[in-house]
């Protein structure tokens, strides 16, 4: 189950052990893992009416067996949480941006989720019991199902029965909203007097950034194409839209060495049910912008930290 699965993938690991858990030996732990990811992926929401039946089914038992031996697990990864023991050294591997606290915070609201759903007969939505953990947690969503589907990636990878993911299709789109910006600064950077020329270097700012996208996208591992929203066909059918949002540009540092910092909002929306999957903000200004008098370098950076931030979502597609 979604909230189950953040701390079902450490704590099936034996005592002492250094090594990544193994689970493969724990077949209700195996078919929830499988029926998860795959509701992921989907444009469906994952219920819990959906996942408890089907893994009784797969497994050959009772649903009540299933909770029964999923709370069983619920209990040993609060015991892990509370001791942080080897097992907990393979979640913090994998918390990526959360800190150790967050982490800790996020286990246990949800586990506090997961008793919820599975002491009632009601019909829970599973990622939306995941957001509402991760809030009480104050952590960003976003963060906690990239944590969720790293560790489904790392139990799945060699799992024979795991149903294997084609590389998917996408389109990319920008857009660049209204901000005010000095105009001081960016003559200063551009080296010119010329204001209509300073104003049309950072007009529609997604026409720099979107291209260098879709040219980097095509090497990330999970992403089959990737087209420009304008040239998309009717004989192309991508699986996920992303929508580049550029907020705003400005400059940071002295007069005599300023950089360019830009404010960018990257959404992935599932085309088929228009549900937004992934989301990240990026606050990046340049590495080193010395002796740089144009700003086409620094997009073509910004494109790369934007490929650099989806990699991680696409390459969980085993």
């Amino acid at each position: 189950m979604l909230v189950a699965l953040t701390g079902t993938a450490a704590f099936a690991q034996p005592t002492g052990s250094t090594t990544s858990p193994v689970v493969s030996d724990d077949p209700v732990l195996m078919a929830t893992f499988r029926l998860v990811d795959e509701g992921l992926r989907s444009s469906s929401p994952v219920r819990s009416s959906h996942v408890l039946p089907k893994v009784a089914q797969a497994t050959g038992r009772s649903e009540n067996d299933v909770r029964s031996h999923l709370l069983s697990k619920l209990e040993a990864l609060e015991d892990l949480r509370q001791e942080k023991g080897a097992g907990w050294d393979h979640l913090r591997l994998r918390k990526g941006d959360l800190s150790h606290r967050q982490l800790s915070r996020l286990m246990e609201h949800l586990g506090e989720s997961l008793t919820r759903i599975l002491s009632s007969s009601d019909d829970y939505l599973l990622d939306t019991n995941l957001r509402w953990a991760a809030r009480s947690a104050r952590i960003p969503p976003e963060e906690a199902l990239e944590f969720l589907r790293r560790l489904l990636t790392s139990q799945l990878s060699n799992d024979p029965l795991a149903k294997p993911v084609e590389p998917v299709g996408v389109v990319v789109n920008g857009w660049t909203e209204r901000y005010d910006f000095k105009l001081e600064p960016l003559l200063l950077f551009l080296d010119t007097d010329d204001e209509a020329e300073a104003t049309e270097a950072v007009r529609d700012i997604q026409r720099f950034i979107v291209p260098g996208v879709v040219r980097g996208l095509t090497s990330v591992p999970g992403i089959a194409w990737a087209f420009r929203q304008r040239d998309l066909t009717a004989l192309v059918d991508p699986v996920y839209d992303i929508r580049i949002r550029a907020r705003k540009l400005s400059f940071s540092g002295l007069t005599t060495n300023l950089q360019p910092c830009i404010d960018v909002g990257v959404d992935v929306v599932d085309t088929e049910s228009d549900r937004s999957v992934y989301f990240k903000d990026i606050d990046h200004c340049a590495v080193d912008a010395s002796g740089e008098q144009r700003l086409l370098p620094f997009f073509s950076e910004v494109a790369h930290v934007v490929v650099d931030s989806l990699a991680p979502f696409f390459s969980t597609f085993r």
